[in-house]
């Protein structure tokens, strides 16, 4: 049986809400499984995020943690991006504007 590699990344903190100012970038990347491929693949996006995002604050859950403890709603986390399969560098131009979008909209519309 094939495993479904699904990752999903969320943003939270004083970056998504309303606040004028933030220290860092919070998110969050929950992985389909505590299988080895899944937690690798979750890793993998980890360490180019932190390359690549300055002041970025990068937390895994598994799917199954997360709903756990019900870290997505407590935190009133936004939606980023999701993929299924292998993450691959190329999709970091897509993840990027979505993290720098969604300041730019709230500036925009002034809620920042």
């Amino acid at each position: 049986m094939a495993l479904n590699l699904r990752t999903t990344l969320y943003g939270f903190g004083s970056y998504f809400n309303d606040s004028q100012s933030y220290n860092d970038i919070d998110l969050l990347i929950v992985h389909d499984s505590i299988d080895r491929k899944s937690c690798l693949n979750a890793i993998s996006l980890k360490k180019h995020i932190a390359q690549e995002i300055r002041f970025a604050d990068i937390s895994i859950l598994s799917k199954s943690a997360e709903l756990e403890f019900d870290f997505i709603m407590k935190s009133k986390a936004t939606f980023i991006f999701e993929f299924e399969g292998e993450y691959r560098k190329s999709m970091f131009s897509e993840i990027s504007k979505a993290v720098l979008f969604f300041k730019n909209i709230n500036r925009v519309s002034g809620t920042f």
